[in-house]
């Protein structure tokens, strides 16, 4: 019998400006209400330039939203649930806020995930924009994911290995660390 292939499989693989293009995607809606309008070419550019680690004109206005778009879902981890981003990824639903229906938990676990999402995705897109500060999140995603390679840790990965030309190894996350630490 042959599994079907993981996202590991599949992202692991592409090219990295597609990543990039999946994720930019993702805040099109977000980018807009921001004053940023990206064409499907716009979006392909953009992608190229932040893979290949160039210049384009829309990344100076997107990086700051993207900065905001993050720092607002890690306040709102913060605020609404006094969790870190680590502890939120972490947290059991049944702890994270008190809820009596299935209304309500549906809702605070679609705003948990959300911010989540907003902080992982974003995170990704600034540390491949070559802002470091973010990276931590990044790190965060690849620990929580312990292995399993889902499509956040994939992205997560591949954004760190991109930008820190530490290939894949054994002890992948300590070489990323070190390199991240002799950064600072």
């Amino acid at each position: 019998m042959t599994l079907p292939p993981t996202p590991d499989d599949k992202l692991g693989s592409a090219p990295f400006f597609d990543l990039m293009r999946v994720l930019l995607s993702q805040f099109k809606r977000l980018l807009i209400d921001n004053g940023v309008t990206l064409t499907a070419n716009d979006m392909i550019a953009v992608a190229r330039a932040i893979a290949d680690d160039s210049e384009h004109e829309k990344l100076p206005a997107i990086q700051p939203i993207m900065k905001r778009l993050v720092d607002e879902s890690l306040s709102l981890i913060q605020e609404r649930w006094g969790l870190t981003f680590a502890e939120s990824l972490r947290a059991d639903m049944n702890t994270v806020e008190a809820w009596e229906t299935t209304a309500e938990f549906l809702e605070i676990a679609n705003d948990k995930s959300n911010a989540e999402l907003r902080v992982s995705a974003g995170s990704t897109l600034l540390v491949a924009m070559g802002d470091f500060d973010y990276a931590q999140y990044l790190i965060d995603v690849v620990e929580y994911d312990a292995g399993t390679m889902d499509v956040d840790a994939v992205f997560a990965k591949r954004a760190l290995t991109h930008v820190s030309g530490v290939d894949d190894a054994e002890d992948w996350l300590e070489q990323v660390q070190a390199w991240l630490k002799a950064r600072e």
